[in-house]
């Protein structure tokens, strides 16, 4: 796939790609960045409101195969079930290079419009994800932890200090 065109829609008709996604198609394109390597043209199409700016980080994409506890656990921080969505194995395919039916759930904090958390179901995953594994891993694992211990997390935050 190296070196492929991909458009993506935006569309605010659609949850998995609404207006309020504009952080959601950066994320898109790391993972494309990542699945297809440079050099990757990505057209971006985007409804939205005239003067609205979107900052910060939009949502944390987490992947499950028990929707049901994690949403019982961000329940515990104030979060709620907002917008659902699926991807057709077809489009899965073609946006992430995963075959594979895709359900998406969004997770609201009050009324916040960004630091959002989204449930991704995968049909087939392709790998058991990174699961209670340490933090001592490259990339955007912090944004959303969770642990069976708060002491664990501890003795992670004090190693990271050093």
């Amino acid at each position: 796939m190296r070196g492929a065109s991909v458009d993506v829609i935006v569309d605010s008709t659609n949850p998995l790609t609404s207006s309020r996604g504009l952080a959601y198609c950066s994320t898109l394109a790391t993972v494309l960045r990542h699945r297809m390597g440079p050099p990757m043209k990505l057209t971006i199409s985007i409804e939205m409101e005239e003067g609205k700016i979107f900052g910060g980080v939009y949502e944390v994409i987490i992947g499950t195969t028990d929707p049901e506890s994690l949403i019982k656990y961000w329940q515990r921080f104030g979060y709620h079930v907002g917008d659902k969505g699926e991807l057709s194995e077809a489009n899965a395919l073609q946006l992430y290079g995963v075959k594979s039916k895709l359900q998406s759930i969004r997770l609201r904090h009050q009324s916040a419009d960004h630091g959002l958390i989204r449930l991704c179901i995968w049909d087939k995953p392709t790998n058991n994800g990174l699961q209670l594994s340490p933090m001592k891993i490259i990339g955007n694992r912090w944004e959303a932890m969770l642990t069976n211990s708060i002491l664990r997390l501890e003795n992670h935050t004090e190693e990271a200090k050093e």
